[in-house]
């Protein structure tokens, strides 16, 4: 719901409630915006987006939290399907690895699994790691900035860096 939550929420209701009146939240609102979710067995699977990087948590259908999956930094999770029991099928990518699909039971320490769905690249950025930087505006406003470096680049100022034309 986005009703006071303009981040979204997420409530149980009866099968028959034709009103919100009813409704438990089961996962509230956060910093994030919650932008796909399903529901499995004994957890729902919940994909946040944080301004434009995305994490997959799982919760119990409860609302407590259980674990977030093991994505890299600064990624984007697109699609999000639920499968048999508690596991989920979901696409991520990021700026140095094309999207690919995994596959998570919602298990806190539990690994991705790697499905057979993904797409290439011919280009190699396994020299290169992403981190998600903030910059304040003139009045104040974070603005978050994604940086890619060379991975163990010295931050002394001594690195040469590219500028692209969009």
């Amino acid at each position: 719901s986005l009703a006071d939550a303009p981040n979204g929420r997420l409530l149980r209701l009866p099968a028959d409630a034709i009103s919100l009146d009813g409704a438990t939240e089961v996962v509230p609102e956060g910093s994030g915006s919650i932008g796909r979710w399903v529901v499995t067995d004994s957890l729902v699977h919940v994909a946040l987006h944080e301004g434009g990087p995305s994490e997959l948590r799982a919760y119990r259908h409860d609302g407590t939290l259980v674990a977030t999956a093991p994505t890299p930094p600064v990624t984007s999770i697109r699609s999000l399907v639920s499968l048999e029991g508690d596991e989920v099928l979901f696409s991520v990518g990021s700026y140095t690895r094309p999207e690919a699909f995994r596959r998570w039971t919602g298990r806190a320490g539990e690994p991705l699994r790697e499905a057979a769905l993904r797409i290439s690249s011919p280009a190699d950025f396994s020299g290169i790691e992403v981190v998600r930087e903030w910059a304040a505006s003139r009045d104040g406003t974070r603005v978050p900035i994604s940086v890619l470096r060379p991975r163990g680049a010295r931050l002394d100022g001594s690195n040469q860096i590219g500028r692209a034309h969009v």
